[in-house]
């Protein structure tokens, strides 16, 4: 059993061959009045052995690119998670990292990219 609970980003599980996000919540901070806003909610999922979790940063859906210098996009990164996730575990890191290196072509990367997975 898996207990997730996050803040503004999401986590996915690729577990019989369908990718499922789990939404983190909708919370802000503000440090000058140590003020928090949101409530934090947790979500719980069974896990079958084979599955993957994923979770990231924002900065590989955020890298501008491709033929129009867009934004990757979370729905593309989704895309990319599903093929991700059908390759051997090993392999994974040097296709999430073509991919992106691809995209992103001459332009400066433009934030943080992680991507972190774990394969139960």
């Amino acid at each position: 059993m898996l207990t997730y609970s996050g803040i503004n980003r999401p986590l996915f599980i690729y577990q019989n061959s369908n990718l499922i996000e789990l939404k983190g919540s909708k919370f802000t901070f503000n440090k000058s009045d140590d003020v928090s806003k949101g409530i934090i909610v947790e979500q719980s999922i069974e896990l079958n052995k084979g599955t993957i979790i994923y979770a990231c940063s924002d900065g590989y859906q955020d890298q501008f690119g491709g033929p129009n210098n867009k934004k990757f996009s979370s729905g593309s990164f989704k895309k990319i998670l599903q093929k991700c996730a059908q390759k051997e575990y090993i392999e994974q890191k040097y296709f999430l990292n073509r991919t992106i290196e691809n995209w992103r072509g001459e332009n400066e990367q433009t934030d943080d990219i992680l991507v972190f997975s774990l394969k139960i």
